[in-house]
């Protein structure tokens, strides 16, 4: 008989479908506030955690397929992303995050960089060159203040005060 492990102990298909039932019952008979507070002392004591804030935010625990699925869709040539695993499998973001992270499938979480590594290195070579970084940013159409954090992030001495302004004449600025 197929069993599955919840935080520390093992539960048996029977004993899964009983929790399910009484979590459903819960849910139908106390005010919000207090099935948050039920469901998270319960929890805490036969569930996974990942679990235990699925079932208190009254939602269903993810099936053994639905947990497979998002890790063969991480793994794919193509990976997707978690936003687009999410919206396929009908499930939040964060649930697809709690189970890619431990096994380090996240991928970069934000934007993407604003700039190519190769525009990163012509940012530095014309700063150091003396255009100010109002004038690099006008050329790569993106904000000066995209040209500064370049700059800081890879170490370089950032022109400040006479010396910036100094940088902008030297190129007839």
């Amino acid at each position: 008989m197929p069993k599955t492990e919840a935080g520390s102990r093992i539960f048996t298909p029977d004993q899964q479908t009983a929790m399910k039932t009484y979590t459903q019952a819960l849910r139908k008979s106390l005010p919000p506030d207090l099935l948050k507070a039920a469901a998270s002392i319960v929890a805490t004591e036969l569930l996974h955690p990942e679990t235990a804030t699925v079932v208190a935010m009254g939602g269903s625990p993810l099936t053994e397929a639905q947990r497979a699925k998002i890790i063969e869709l991480a793994r794919t040539n193509l990976p997707m992303t978690a936003r687009q695993i999410a919206a396929e499998l009908g499930v939040h973001v964060n649930t697809v995050y709690n189970v890619l992270k431990p096994l380090d499938l996240t991928g970069p979480r934000g934007r993407p960089p604003a700039l190519s590594e190769e525009q990163v290195k012509k940012v530095i070579a014309l700063y150091l060159e003396g255009l100010s970084m109002y004038q690099i940013a006008c050329g790569l159409k993106v904000s000066s203040e995209t040209i500064r954090n370049i700059l800081h992030e890879r170490g370089v001495n950032v022109r400040h005060g006479a010396d910036a302004q100094q940088g902008s004449k030297a190129r007839g600025g």
